[in-house]
């Protein structure tokens, strides 16, 4: 096995288990290098900190896979699956899908993936990842003995990686539909048609928690709602309406699915618009519309440090008419997935909100990533979704 040798800077961090390297962090890369190779990793002293992939395509060089110095084969994929998958268990007792293995944060970088109702999702985004395919595969096929494993890698990840991406069945006949469970409610899920690996996973123990604050006179406003998850939550928990507001015209289109399939159509506790989200709140808010519970759920607004200024004033935009559309008394959840903004800059966003509102804000939760999303201290990017449950005083 090749040696690649980093600078001191990036020691440092090698001795903390942060798993990755960037470019200007490396000394001396290996002759001849290919895209994912296996290396062991040492300091300008010699000093081994175990075995790692990298590709010079990638800013992120060098990804870690053992902090001790092994042999990376098809034993070594199966046992560190296994470990990953057996963490799961007490998820499927409330849930038909959660997620079995998530990347750095499983000591799997690149790799995700998902379990729905017997079929396996795999997102195979990086080179080192691409180069151990086999083994992964099948190791899957051992372990979980999947109905289908169906591929939807990260085409933007893997474009920097240097790789193409070809999404598609890689084993068995993949069901045109799932129903995917949670706490009682049931969601549609097409997986050729639907985002990322197949279904937001990560706001699993969120939608429990917001429920637990539904009775039967509660109205929601579920913003940038996706396929509804938080509105259908409550419209099981017996909210006496739901008003679902998403840009996708795709995304609403399986929410009304989503309705249907939990005898949700007749009784005429929902309304579902198609808008531009950050547009619509601030019209609610001018026509003074209000609402017992409004879910603030945005997609990422920075997914990188340099966007997380911008990210900020989106965040103000959403808090500010958030509280003009809550009832007094009511409560709002505020969402970040982005690591770049984290819950210290979401708690200052809403102070500014609260002083330029004149409305007192009450924390009535602090929310993160459900578990099969793990977050590892050593690895900081592993911590991307934090919300805030608030009540307006």
């Amino acid at each position: 096995m090749k040696k690649l040798i980093v600078k001191n800077a990036a020691a440092k961090k090698l001795r903390l288990f942060n798993p990755w390297v960037y470019q200007n962090e490396i000394a001396v890369l290996p002759e001849g290098l290919e895209g994912g190779e296996l290396v062991e990793v040492v300091d300008l002293k010699g000093t081994c900190f175990g075995v790692g992939y990298a590709n010079v395509k990638s800013v992120i060089t060098l990804r870690m896979l053992s902090f001790e110095k092994v042999v990376i084969n098809s034993k070594w994929i199966k046992a560190k699956l296994q470990h990953a998958i057996s963490a799961r268990h007490s998820i499927l007792e409330h849930s038909n899908s959660c997620r079995l293995v998530h990347s750095e944060a499983d000591g799997l970088a690149g790799l995700i993936v998902d379990f729905y109702d017997g079929v396996l999702t795999v997102a195979i985004n990086t080179a080192g990842m691409e180069r151990l395919r086999k083994e992964i595969v099948g190791s899957l096929l051992e372990i979980i003995k999947p109905v289908a494993i169906y591929e939807k890698s990260d085409a933007s990840a893997r474009e920097k990686e240097g790789l193409s991406t070809v999404e598609g069945a890689i084993y068995g006949k993949v069901p045109e539909f799932i129903e995917v469970v949670e706490f009682g409610c049931q969601f549609g899920l097409e997986l050729t048609s639907s985002q990322k690996t197949g279904f937001y996973l990560d706001q699993r123990f969120n939608h429990g928690v917001l429920t637990e604050y539904v009775d039967e006179e509660a109205t929601m406003l579920d913003l940038f709602c996706n396929v509804g998850g938080f509105g259908m939550h409550a419209l099981n928990a017996g909210a006496s309406h739901v008003t679902f507001v998403d840009s996708s015209a795709v995304a609403m289109q399986q929410v009304e699915k989503n309705i249907a399939l939990n005898d949700f159509t007749d009784d005429g506790r929902s309304t579902l618009v198609t808008a531009n989200a950050m547009d619509y709140i601030k019209e609610l808010a001018d026509k003074k519309e209000s609402y017992d519970i409004v879910v603030l759920d945005p997609p990422s607004f920075a997914k990188t440090a340099e966007q997380a200024k911008a990210a900020t004033s989106g965040f103000k935009h959403l808090i500010l008419n958030g509280i003009r559309v809550c009832k007094p008394g009511g409560i709002i959840a505020l969402f970040s997935c982005s690591y770049h903004v984290g819950m210290d800059e979401l708690i200052e966003i809403c102070l500014d909100a609260s002083r330029d509102t004149g409305k007192q804000l009450k924390v009535l939760e602090h929310m993160y990533q459900d578990k099969d999303h793990p977050y590892v201290l050593n690895m900081p990017n592993s911590l991307y979704l934090k919300g805030l449950l608030l009540q307006v005083v």
